[in-house]
């Protein structure tokens, strides 16, 4: 069968995904989460506040779907870096309904999106936030 390709890109410019190589794990019950490295090419300094892997495409994504990150907002300086997804803040990767992992085991393709929600750091406070979402896949590898 056809592998997907591993991919992590962005519809707008902005965010990169792809300097770094995401990693598609699957645990022992083969729940698939998510690592990666968030990379700020907006040229001015954000806060992430959310992240969210999901099967669902890109265009059926919104901000509502995007929990707030566990550990509070990553600030993000111009040309900076983050790696989500390690072993103390994990990204799940969920259904379209939102509350169901996704569940495959290794060697499965998986093809879905990766949104980041974020506010630029000179925005007051409660400013609306803002949406990225990049087109996500590859192929799930075992966690150990």
């Amino acid at each position: 069968s056809l592998k997907a390709p591993d991919m992590c890109q962005f519809t707008q410019p902005g965010f990169n995904c792809n300097q770094k190589q995401h990693v598609l794990v699957a645990d022992t019950d083969s729940n698939v989460r998510l690592i990666f490295q968030l990379d700020n090419s907006q040229g001015r300094p954000v806060k992430v506040l959310g992240v969210l892997c999901t099967d669902e495409t890109s265009a059926n994504v919104n901000k509502a779907a995007v929990t707030p990150l566990p550990g509070g907002e990553v600030p993000l300086a111009s040309g900076q870096s983050h790696q989500f997804g390690n072993s103390t803040s994990q990204v799940p990767c969920m259904k379209a309904d939102g509350t169901t992992n996704v569940v495959l085991t290794s060697g499965s393709s998986f093809k879905g999106t990766l949104a980041v929600v974020y506010r630029f750091e000179d925005e007051v406070s409660d400013a609306p936030s803002r949406l990225a979402v990049a087109t996500l896949s590859g192929t799930v590898q075992s966690e150990d």
